[in-house]
């Protein structure tokens, strides 16, 4: 996956020049789409159309390339400009080249955009490896999702503080991709799908993440999932459903590739209360990755302020607990070992991961487990999306 940013500049008549451009790490695969000079513009007389220039290269199929909008400098991406105004090479299908061309009829897609402060994000995703996608949620809200590799990994630990219910550890095998939400599922998107907010008083925004909801609220008849599948099908974004991440694919992904009792290291040279200290395989120090008791503020914060894990992921250390599919189950004797839902025996309480932003970062591992019951709602508790590739 390569992305390029560009930065709106002026009002009407605006020159979009290139900004920056981001790549996070693939695992696995020793290529991926790079997008690069990228260059944008405005058309003159008012039309509100925007031609956006780019190469392609260093892929040998073809690839996808999306787009996405902030009005914010970058600190939000508040809506996926909508296919239906977009022409030119973007889709799937664009193979490698020069001077690439899409046109975004802004101008009927965003009637009455024009801002200093807009930028606009060219993602470009090969079908392998840890890449990304863009899905469009109800009026153009874009929920970004990263391909997890399929493949093998040690599930559970033997960590220092870790507990029973992380043992035994044990092989788990995916055989098949699956994406992950870049980031905990939104406020904003939330609201695009279900229509109103149950997140107050611990953080509100579009970009913080949705608290206050419980598995049967996400999960259940009537709930984020049958709704937002509804909307992606019905729209020919999706086959294969979306849902909650079984637990194995929810500590793979939190895993990014590593078998440290944090996706950022060990950190074993301070305690595991309320302490920072350096993260230990990769630079600086706990809390420039996750959010937790170290540096907590009485509420959540926006997602993806914190540094990603080696798959990209954002807050799958701290922030809020996430729901995961399966019943609570004591230890992992018995577990499924192709990365399946824990779905039979059932129990009184599904699993979530994550640890969250007043916890101690014993509960941030890769490997801590926790439970509640289904119905439970409360401000630290959240979730992100999951889905088998099609």
């Amino acid at each position: 996956m390569s992305e390029q940013l560009m930065s709106r500049r002026g009002v009407r008549g605006a020159i979009l020049s290139a900004f920056m451009a981001f790549a996070f790490v693939s695992l696995g695969y020793s290529q991926s789409p790079a997008v690069s000079n990228v260059v944008a513009s405005q058309r003159a007389g008012g039309a509100g159309i925007v031609d956006i220039y780019y190469d392609l290269s260093g892929w040998d199929g073809p690839a996808t390339v999306s787009v996405l909008l902030s009005v914010d400098n970058g600190a939000t991406w508040s809506a996926a400009p909508r296919s239906a105004f977009l022409t030119g090479d973007v889709g799937p299908g664009i193979v490698n080249g020069t001077s690439k061309h899409i046109v975004w009829d802004a101008g009927s897609d965003q009637p009455g955009l024009y801002s200093t402060n807009a930028r606009i994000k060219v993602i470009a995703n090969g079908p392998g490896g840890s890449s990304e996608s863009v899905l469009s949620l109800p009026g153009g809200v874009p929920m970004e999702v990263v391909l997890i590799p399929a493949g093998v990994f040690v599930m559970g630990s033997t960590d220092r503080g870790g507990f029973d219910n992380e043992k035994p550890p044990h092989a788990v095998t995916l055989s098949g991709n699956f994406w992950i939400g870049k980031c905990e599922v939104t406020q904003k998107q939330w609201t695009a799908v279900m229509g109103s907010n149950p997140a107050s008083g611990y953080g509100v925004g579009d970009n913080y993440p949705v608290y206050d909801v419980s598995w049967d609220m996400i999960a259940g008849p009537g709930g984020f999932f049958e709704k937002m599948n509804q909307y992606l099908q019905a729209t020919g974004q999706i086959g294969n459903p979306a849902r909650l991440p079984t637990e194995a694919e929810w500590e793979c992904a939190c895993r990014g590739g590593t078998q440290t009792r944090f996706y950022f290291g060990d950190s074993l040279s301070v305690g595991d209360n309320f302490e920072d200290g350096p993260a230990g395989l990769l630079p600086g120090n706990r809390t420039d990755y996750m959010w937790y008791g170290a540096n907590n503020t009485g509420t959540a914060h926006p997602v993806g302020q914190k540094l990603p894990n080696q798959f990209g992921l954002f807050d799958m250390s701290g922030n809020l607990w996430e729901w995961c599919q399966d019943y609570w189950h004591d230890s992992y004797t018995g577990a499924p070992a192709d990365g399946s839902a824990w779905l039979n025996p059932t129990s009184g309480s599904r699993v979530v991961r994550s640890g969250c932003w007043n916890n101690d970062a014993l509960a941030s591992r890769s490997a801590f487990r926790y439970s509640q019951p289904s119905d439970f709602v409360h401000c630290r508790y959240g979730f992100r999306v999951a889905r088998a590739q099609d």
